[in-house]
């Protein structure tokens, strides 16, 4: 089989079929966080991103070493840190239409945006922060998150292609 057959079989015949089922797409999108001076992001302030979330019925999100690391609107959206401070993660709970999720998008990037802006911060629209080389990446305190960055590590060097897209391919459809 073709590699464009077996793409078009596991990523757009699924998508074809979607307008007629009962299923529904979820969203998971993930956003540097950057200083307008290229600083290291300061822990305090994306804590008290996440209590003033907590504040707007959000419910909190630990570390295994208690760390308030995000926050949970059930049903919705989970806000997460990625694996260090410098990347917020946004995660829609499954819906059945795209719109209703870029509607909740526009909604929380605008909070999120808001409230970093006003203490010289900005969650920026790539997938890389251009300030990666120059800021602290230590990974969070948190046994999962480093259990996770060592088994990509680890398997990515072990192969020569991008291990996401091995993934999307070759899981079943029912699982991605």
């Amino acid at each position: 089989m073709k590699i464009t057959d077996l793409l078009y079989e596991r990523l757009i015949s699924p998508i074809r079929s979607f307008s007629n089922s009962k299923m529904k797409v979820g969203v998971e999108l993930e956003y540097p966080i950057v200083h307008k001076q290229a600083k290291n992001i300061e822990k305090n302030i994306i804590e008290n991103l996440f209590k003033g979330l907590l504040k707007a019925g959000f419910k909190p999100l630990y570390s295994s070493k208690s760390q308030l690391i995000g926050a949970e609107k059930q049903n919705e959206i989970v806000i997460t840190l990625d694996t260090s401070y410098n990347n917020l993660e946004l995660a829609f709970a499954p819906q059945p239409s795209l719109l209703n999720i870029e509607k909740s998008l526009t909604y929380y990037l605008q909070i999120i945006r808001n409230y970093l802006q006003a203490n010289g911060y900005s969650l920026i629209d790539k997938g890389l922060n251009p300030d990666f080389a120059s800021i602290n990446s230590t990974l969070i305190d948190d046994e999962e998150i480093k259990a996770e960055c060592n088994f990509w590590s680890i398997l990515l060097h072990q192969t020569f292609m991008d291990t996401k897209i091995y993934l999307l391919l070759f899981l079943p459809v029912k699982l991605i």
